[in-house]
């Protein structure tokens, strides 16, 4: 299975698993959170990825429409009633890990993205 379809599932299932994904010097962004009136995300290592999934209380992130091609992924990610459409570039490295995760969002009918 692909790394990025590992994500996927793991984002939707298992989120506190996200972080095994990664390398221990990984990188990951999400730029969505400005979408949502947040502060846009960036977390450095393998462990603060991990305290970002794995904090108590979060819930799976609902994700549909997964199309893979290469070292990037397009997806949809619902957000209570919002549909956020993402798309995610990867690196990944020689032991399949990925170095870095770089996710762009919009939401469909707004003009504008992150």
């Amino acid at each position: 299975m692909h790394v990025l379809e590992r994500y996927a599932d793991y984002l939707a299932n298992h989120p506190e698993r996200v972080s095994e994904l990664f390398a221990e010097d990984g990188y990951w962004y999400d730029g969505g959170m400005k979408l949502i009136g947040r502060d846009k995300a960036a977390h450095y290592g393998r462990a603060e990825i991990h305290a970002n999934f794995a904090r108590p209380g979060r819930p799976p992130t609902p994700v549909s429409g997964v199309l893979i091609n290469g070292n990037a992924m397009r997806y949809n990610v619902h957000a209570g009633d919002m549909v956020v459409e993402a798309l995610a570039v990867v690196n990944v490295d020689e032991d399949g890990l990925i170095r870095s995760f770089v996710t762009r969002c919009m939401i469909p009918g707004r003009t504008g993205s992150n």
